[in-house]
């Protein structure tokens, strides 16, 4: 990932719940944890350690981590961004959002994203772009539908020349 694009080659089997997005996920929620939520873990991590040295003392001299970090108590319910939407616009839009509020991504690269949605759905899109301030390239192999209108066409074709032509 580019702290300022991204580039989204399939749509069909985008995973946005990758390994790095939890990490900075639970450190963005790290950074903004209120004082009520900390004092209850706290709270949780004691009555944790009351129930560990109860039930665990018939094993013998054992040992084990005693200051539990808010964290690793994140990480243990395994927290992941909801997608599993029934529309792929619904699905575009919550990986957006996702990417701008954690990495502040304001231009997205994506291939062939038109062939996967109506004009409806790609006004929705245009909407929500327009609303976040950020900016959408698809690259495509063939030419988008006239019924798409308010975008921007920048056709290359086999000799290199760049043809532009608007939607309105």
């Amino acid at each position: 990932l580019s702290t300022n694009s991204l580039f989204i080659s399939d749509i069909i089997s985008f995973d946005v719940n990758t390994r790095k997005l939890k990490t900075d996920l639970i450190k963005g929620i790290n950074k903004n944890i209120e004082e009520d939520f900390e004092k209850d873990v706290k709270e949780l991590s004691e009555k944790l350690k009351s129930i560990i040295n109860e039930h665990l003392t018939m094993y013998g001299n054992i040992i084990y981590k005693e200051e539990i970090e808010i964290s690793d108590y994140i990480k243990m319910i395994d927290i992941t961004i909801d997608d599993k939407k029934d529309s792929l616009i619904e699905r575009i839009l919550i990986w957006l959002q996702t990417f701008i509020e954690l990495y502040r991504i304001d231009f997205y690269f994506f291939i062939n994203l038109f062939d996967y949605l109506s004009s409806e759905e790609v006004d929705t899109l245009k909407l929500f772009c327009m609303q976040q301030k950020i900016a959408i390239i698809n690259i495509s192999r063939a030419k988008i539908q006239d019924e798409y209108t308010g975008i921007t066409q920048y056709i290359i074709d086999k000799d290199t020349c760049i043809i532009i032509k608007n939607q309105s």
